[in-house]
């Protein structure tokens, strides 16, 4: 006969699991687990209550702390009992991260990729994570401190961008009870000691702030949850909103920006977030409005750091992630263009398109026409601006050095008539018949 404690603690579980419909679909579970008591609890729960799906568990070794051995030994003997597969990754965080990036966040990026590849290899559909309660109210106020622009809470169940449906059935659980759920039902863990210091702000939360907050309503979990819940409905529309834009506006790792300029802020400051997320990087609500900024703004070729040595960079019509660490973006070579479309190196299109009036080329200059990369020395006379070397165009108009190389100059019997995104030189008349520029991403299988 089951405790009185246990009896509650699953029937709160299998309520979470019909209201979110975690394992609809369900093909096979992977089952992440530290050996603390919550990973533990959850290990045991779908071990004894859900037969029906195959699972296997992954364990991440971070080589951080010297207890890490024997967490992983009781994983695995809890496993080999239950007969279930085990699957351990050694991390090494320390040796491994880049300089700059938090072993937080490393440590997480690794764990899910490892999640992930642990699934692929199965073909199983969910991943589970013993995220619990009081977790949800600790990423609810690290948000808030992040300045994030929206405080969530953790949703019982997401779709990754890989496919994967991450469920979290322990949602509604409070953390003090999975310890007594795996002391009841005789099931082994272990207390990762670090989250008693405050080492971290996650940590600072955990044992200083929200005791305190507790003392003023005993029920923050639930208040917390149902403040997130009001807005959840409203939530949802915009990240399917946004996952649909994501997907429209992708292509090879980057994002065609006049697909996002026309989105609301609210959708489009999600697919930033989104986007960022990919690389490991949760940016804060300032750094998410410089990047719409960006997306909305009139300059060709911007940027913006985002932590961890990467930048944002807007190249043209496309958005893009680079590291500090990446090779330099090659120059254009020189090649002579045609009417019609030009096809430069990097894949782009530059397309020179015949127009009775307002060209940016005059139509007898087509017989010898030559792109490439700006130069040194090279200057132009734009209209009402002036003589300018395009170093200096460049400094006024702060377009970083590394996209530079990336702006399309044309030239006429050597002389630069054209820089794209600034306009045409003097010579060219602005009544005259001829050919517009425009230069976009090629579309690529």
């Amino acid at each position: 006969m089951k405790n009185k404690n246990t009896a509650q603690f699953e029937k709160t579980v299998f309520q979470t699991i019909q209201n979110h419909g975690l394992f609809d679909h369900c093909t096979g579970i992977v089952a992440a687990v530290s050996g603390g008591p919550d990973s533990m609890a959850l290990l045991h729960f779908l071990i004894k209550n859900l037969p029906q799906y195959p699972i296997v568990v992954a364990h991440i070794h971070h080589g951080l702390r010297a207890q890490a051995d024997a967490e992983q030994q009781m994983v695995q003997e809890y496993c080999r009992i239950n007969r279930v597969p085990f699957y351990a990754h050694q991390a090494n965080i320390r040796q491994t991260k880049s300089p700059g990036t938090s072993i937080e966040q490393y440590a997480r990026t690794v764990r899910y990729a490892f999640f992930e590849q642990i699934r692929t290899q199965h073909q199983f559909s969910h991943i589970a994570t013993a995220h619990n309660a009081d977790d949800s109210t600790e990423t609810f106020f690290l948000d808030l401190l992040r300045g994030c622009g929206t405080a969530r809470t953790i949703q019982p169940k997401r779709l990754t961008p890989n496919g994967a449906v991450l469920i979290r059935p322990f949602i509604q659980i409070p953390k003090s009870a999975t310890e007594t759920y795996c002391n009841q039902n005789q099931v082994p863990f272990a207390l990762d000691q670090t989250n008693f210091e405050n080492c971290c702000t996650r940590n600072k939360l955990r044992n200083d702030i929200l005791p305190q907050l507790r003392q003023i309503n005993p029920n923050l979990n639930q208040t917390i949850n149902r403040f997130s819940q009001i807005a959840q409905t409203d939530d949802y529309f915009l990240n399917e909103q946004a996952a649909k834009l994501f997907k429209q506006a992708s292509e090879n790792g980057q994002l065609h920006i006049k697909k996002l300029r026309k989105a609301h802020d609210a959708v489009l400051s999600r697919v930033v977030r989104d986007y960022t997320a990919q690389r490991g990087v949760q940016i804060s609500y300032p750094i998410t409005r410089q990047i719409i900024q960006i997306i909305r703004g009139k300059s060709s070729c911007a940027e913006t750091d985002i932590g961890q040595n990467l930048k944002v960079q807007r190249c043209y019509d496309m958005l893009r992630i680079r590291s500090d660490n990446d090779p330099p973006l090659s120059p254009i070579a020189c090649r002579k263009l045609f009417a019609g479309p030009n096809i430069l190196d990097d894949n782009r299109i530059l397309l020179l398109d015949y127009t009775p009036t307002k060209a940016d080329i005059p139509k007898e200059y087509i017989t010898d026409l030559y792109v490439r990369s700006p130069k040194q020395a090279d200057t132009i006379k734009l209209r009402r601006r002036g003589t300018k070397t395009l170093k200096k165009l460049f400094i006024d108009s702060k377009v970083p050095r590394e996209l530079r190389s990336q702006i399309p100059v044309i030239e006429y019997q050597g002389k630069v008539i054209y820089v794209f995104g600034f306009g045409s030189d003097e010579c060219c008349s602005a009544d005259s018949e001829g050919y517009k520029v425009s230069v976009f991403s090629r579309k690529t299988k």
